[in-house]
């Protein structure tokens, strides 16, 4: 019963926050405090469908058991499938606990798969700290680079990707289907999209961090020359599976707690705004600029509300692939 009450409260809270905008959804986090006091865990509810497809089929289910959690590291999502909990990233070492208490409010199910969208200790910390046989899904390469990490080293090891795919992987079926795609380098060389296909929902990871310049990760073979157009042909097929949501591997929140998910508009936009950073690197780097040169002189008129915290390290990953 107190499940059911929680749930109830955290779907009316999101009810009461929709924005009446198409494709676009905002929704106020509920705060869930564990018995450790300094974690606490934000719980966001991400309905099944948007606005847009209930008004054109109002007897259709839309409502899911997808849930955004909020916490250190990477934003973690999870749902309740028929063969238990789909945990999409883990967040930092030391949060598995909060998590499990958020979770005893949602549902009985246990965590039974972990998608590691790739190896940031920030977004695979606490993959050990969920009891129980566990199928820990990554791209072979994310699994080259996690056992490498001191994480996952000894006894830990076991806490390492025990599926692993190269180009797609379907796990379940029906309306607990989650196809896993890889597109290329990126962030990393074993960068995963998870799709929850039921509810038109895509988490990307670091590939589309929030609106801010993105980390590239050359240790683990992250290329920021081939970043565009791997979020490119990402976008291909989000939009060929009309997805209605994107979900951003670490935006912040805004209006208090409520994380703002993304649309495909929003993921062409992230896909001009780096082909336009390229192309303005690029075009420093043939001009003779150093890095500094380069970073100083940088303007995207069309992008001023992007963070650009991260600009220089992009040039600099930029210029070391184009030497």
């Amino acid at each position: 019963m107190r499940i059911f009450y929680f749930r109830l409260l955290v779907i009316a809270v999101f009810l009461l926050c929709v924005v009446d905008a198409p494709l676009l959804v905002a929704q106020r986090a509920v705060e869930i405090k564990g018995s450790d006091t300094e974690k606490s865990v934000r719980i966001q509810y991400i309905p099944g469908l948007s606005n847009s497809k209930k008004l054109a089929n109002p007897f259709e289910e839309t409502y899911s058991t997808l849930y955004l959690l909020q916490g250190e590291g990477g934003h973690s999502l999870f749902f309740e499938s028929d063969h238990g909990v789909v945990m999409i990233n883990t967040m930092a070492q030391g949060w598995g606990k909060p998590i499990l208490e958020t979770l005893e409010l949602i549902t009985l199910e246990p965590v039974t798969t972990i998608i590691n969208t790739h190896p940031d200790v920030e977004y695979t910390g606490s993959n050990g700290e969920f009891p129980g046989e566990v199928t820990i899904v990554a791209h072979a390469n994310t699994e080259v680079a996690m056992k490498k990490m001191a994480a996952f080293q000894g006894k830990n090891a076991k806490h390492l990707p025990n599926k692993t795919y190269t180009d797609k992987l379907s796990l379940f079926e029906g309306k607990n289907q989650v196809d896993v795609y890889h597109f290329g380098a990126a962030h990393t060389d074993g960068d995963s999209v998870a799709v929850v296909l039921n509810y038109g929902t895509a988490y990307l990871g670091d590939l589309f961090p929030a609106k801010a310049t993105p980390v590239i990760d050359r240790a683990n073979g992250g290329s920021a020359v081939a970043f565009p157009e791997t979020l490119a042909r990402a976008l291909d097929t989000l939009t060929a599976l009309e997805v209605e949501y994107i979900v951003p591997g670490k935006a912040a929140p805004f209006m208090g707690s409520q994380v703002r998910l993304m649309s495909l508009k929003d993921l062409q936009e992230y896909v001009d705004f780096n082909r336009d950073f390229l192309a303005a690197t690029k075009e420093a780097f043939q001009a003779g600029k150093d890095v500094d040169e380069a970073a100083a002189s940088l303007t995207l008129p069309d992008f001023s509300d992007y963070d650009m915290e991260h600009a220089r390290a992009n040039i600099q990953a930029i210029y070391d692939e184009l030497q």
